[in-house]
């Protein structure tokens, strides 16, 4: 993208787009979530924004598309939702978002974040957390949406763990049929399941 540049005039707007997808392939190539440098508060800095606005408006359009004719959110138990950061509501006293790619609206509830990678096997350490994290959310707030970008992968890894652990889910299978039965498009894959289930063994042991 970066070539037609060299031909000057608008062509020069293909730097700025070749600059943000050379961000993420960045992002990717380390494995480090924190290149997206989202805050505390779920936004992204000011210079990431900037920098990334192009690859942004993509991942937008992306997640309008596969969102389409689904729910925002689901809800897997009483206490605990499943879905997109698009489905953020004041409605909701608790977030854990877990989407490193894009940022999280306006938001006035209790919101803690663990950015990790899109279509990336989290960690041990990171399931570990992120279970921990949201089993807290709920006894201290009663409800909590676990989100991504869609609701369909690194937030189902998290709310498994967390299935497995405080759920009373005997077992992986059972754990991924109720939260199937709850968001269909969930994907795992089985290196995530693996660590699914090492996170879990590791928290029972406590």
């Amino acid at each position: 993208m970066a070539l037609p540049t060299l031909l000057g005039g608008a062509w020069l707007w293909l730097i700025w787009m070749s600059v943000s997808l050379l961000m993420v392939a960045f992002a990717y190539l380390t494995g480090n979530a924190n290149i997206f440098q989202k805050q505390a508060n779920g936004k992204l800095s000011a210079a990431a924004t900037v920098l990334l606005l192009p690859y942004l408006v993509g991942v937008r359009l992306n997640m309008a598309y596969w969102l389409r004719g689904n729910a925002k959110t689901a809800q897997v138990r009483n206490d605990v939702l499943i879905g997109s950061i698009l489905g953020i509501s004041n409605h909701l006293p608790a977030v854990l978002d877990v989407c490193a790619e894009y940022p999280c609206r306006s938001y006035q509830g209790e919101y803690r974040t663990l950015p990790l990678l899109d279509m990336v096997t989290p960690s041990e350490n990171d399931l570990v957390q992120t279970a921990l994290i949201l089993e807290t959310l709920r006894q201290k707030h009663g409800k909590v949406l676990v989100c991504c970008a869609l609701g369909y992968g690194r937030s189902a890894a998290v709310v498994l763990t967390w299935l497995l652990v405080y759920g009373g889910c005997k077992n992986l299978a059972q754990a991924k049929a109720e939260l199937k039965q709850a968001r269909p498009q969930m994907v795992l894959s089985p290196a995530t399941a693996q660590a699914v289930e090492a996170a879990a063994n590791r928290l029972k042991q406590g």
